[in-house]
Order: C-alpha cells, then structure tokens, then sequence
C-alpha cells in the first residue's frame, strides 16, 4: 500500500476539482480512497 500526501495551493473554489482529478489519475494504478482532505486556512500576518 502506497500513502500519498499533496499540498496545493490553489483558490478555495478548485479545491473540489483538484481532489477528484487527483483521485482521476491515481485510479489508472489500482484503487484509490481519499483518508483524508483538510483546507488550512490563511494565517493572518501581523507586525509587531
């Protein structure tokens, strides 16, 4: 079993399509399940 991890950073409305052209792609090797999706959110920046 082979776990993957990938960070993208793209605007909050292509989240979705990335996970499933991902999930598309990995699919030509054999079986795929998504363990895990998680959004960070922005960190606010603040000047001391």
């Amino acid at each position: 079993m082979l776990y993957i991890v990938v960070r993208v950073d793209s605007p909050q409305r292509d989240i979705a399509g990335v996970k499933e052209e991902l999930a598309a792609y990995c699919e030509r090797y054999g079986d795929i399940r998504a363990v895990e999706v998680r959004q960070d959110e922005p960190r606010q920046e603040t000047l001391f």
